[in-house]
């Protein structure tokens, strides 16, 4: 999986080389035939990258910004915050 992944340009979500946009890489997931018919197997997979994307189209934040105001804050949690990692 992870050949087709790196021939097909996507990243692995937090080793993201800089110019990296979430949502092309999951335009790029998307692309990508399943590997698998569902419910025959299980594999880790580029969810996280999907589920970023996700909150960052309903909020319409970046999810740094989101995670921080409406996770962290409320929270609370003064010494956390969300970073994408580059290489």
């Amino acid at each position: 999986m992870k050949r087709l992944y790196k021939k097909a340009g996507i990243q692995e979500f937090g080793s993201q080389k800089a110019g990296y946009t979430t949502a092309e890489n999951v335009k790029k997931i998307a692309s990508m035939p399943l590997h698998f018919n569902p419910g025959e197997k299980y594999q880790y997979g580029m969810g996280l990258d999907v589920l970023v994307y996700f909150v960052e189209i309903v909020s319409g934040k970046p999810f740094d910004v989101f995670a921080q105001e409406r996770i962290f804050k409320p929270l609370g949690m003064k010494d956390t915050y969300f970073l994408f990692a580059t290489n």
